[in-house]
């Protein structure tokens, strides 16, 4: 009997090509180097994979032929199988109708066609899940069937494959999900540093806008603070600070924070009818009653005797609403006034 092709297959090489088929990586065609692999150790004359297309029609890839050659006296084998394969349509068809078959079925097959050269082909379903993906086609030229332990082997063959094709299949979805999400990741990263860009010269602008405002305020000679519509101190500037540095103000009653009209509301003894008088009048600029609101009344020291003029004025502007209170020091002008009563009584 003549020798085959596959009396040379050990466990050793079925081990071999299983380590090798796990080291394949997704850089890598899979399916060529499954052919490659069974060409070098396994002595296969012919390899290729079946695909069952939407419309049912069947498509052959990866086709890997046998470098070796035949007997003397018979053409190359290459030549041969692709004479059988591509240019020989009613023996590729048959072919292709034993591969439908194995989708259909699930079961493997064998024939064995005549090229006139006999060729004894397997069809093997690879499988993922129960549903068959691919089927291998497997071909030696040999007028002699498959043996079963050797379609046993193709079978495992088949299914190595498949856990194969699978974990590549889901490595390249994971890999291209995560490229994905670095892009995601990169262009969110991108859009948050031009945003926080964007804020931080906005935040800088406002910073300047609010020292060159403060520093504004600050400049005025008029004793200014600025109270939301609660009563609470949010700015005051630096004439209002020195003078009640100066007059030895109770801090926690005038700085900022503390409520303006919590504090004239809780005057008592003198001038506290005048306080509460001026705290009335905030309110009503801030309710909207008043467009403004002006009041003049003695604030005397131990040493002088003093006059200021309180002014209220809404802040103008959106948002929340905001008044600004200015005391103004009319001592000289009240003096001036009542000397110059006091010499028109004397004429």
């Amino acid at each position: 009997m003549m020798k085959t092709p596959w009396t040379n297959i050990q466990d050793h090489t079925i081990i071999k090509l299983a380590q090798y088929f796990s080291s394949l990586t997704t850089q890598q065609d899979v399916w060529r180097e499954v052919g490659k692999s069974l060409v070098a150790f396994f002595e296969v004359d012919v390899i290729a994979f079946g695909k069952l297309e939407t419309n049912k029609d069947i498509t052959m890839h990866s086709e890997t032929f046998s470098q070796k050659h035949s007997l003397k006296g018979h053409r190359d084998h290459r030549q041969i199988l692709n004479e059988m394969l591509n240019n020989n349509p009613k023996k590729l068809q048959e072919i292709k109708s034993e591969i439908f078959q194995v989708f259909e079925s699930g079961f493997l097959s064998f024939k064995t066609i005549s090229t006139p050269t006999p060729l004894s082909l397997a069809f093997l379903p690879i499988t993922h899940e129960n549903e068959v993906i691919a089927v291998m086609l497997v071909g030696y030229i040999i007028d002699e069937p498959f043996p079963k332990d050797l379609l046993n082997t193709y079978l495992a063959v088949a299914g190595l494959v498949g856990t194969i094709v699978t974990r590549l299949d889901a490595e390249r979805e994971l890999h291209m999900h995560r490229e994905h999400l670095e892009e995601l990741v990169k262009n969110k990263t991108t859009e948050l540093n031009t945003t926080n860009e964007v804020l931080r010269k906005e935040k800088k602008a406002l910073h300047d806008v609010e020292q060159f405002l403060s520093a504004t305020v600050d400049g005025l000679s008029s004793h200014i603070s600025v109270i939301n519509e609660g009563g609470k101190i949010v700015l005051t500037n630096k004439a209002y600070r020195d003078f009640a540095e100066s007059n030895k103000i109770e801090h926690s009653t005038v700085s900022e924070g503390c409520n303006y009209l919590a504090v004239c509301d809780a005057k008592q003894g003198e001038g506290s009818e005048d306080t509460r008088f001026f705290a009335q009048g905030i309110r009503d600029v801030i309710s909207g009653k008043c467009a403004s609101f002006e009041m003049e009344y003695p604030c005397h020291s131990p040493d002088e005797q003093r006059w200021f003029l309180g002014r209220v004025t809404p802040f103008a502007g959106d948002g929340p609403k905001h008044v600004v209170i200015a005391h103004e020091n009319v001592t000289a002008r009240k003096q001036a006034e009542e000397a110059l009563q006091a010499e028109r009584d004397l004429l």
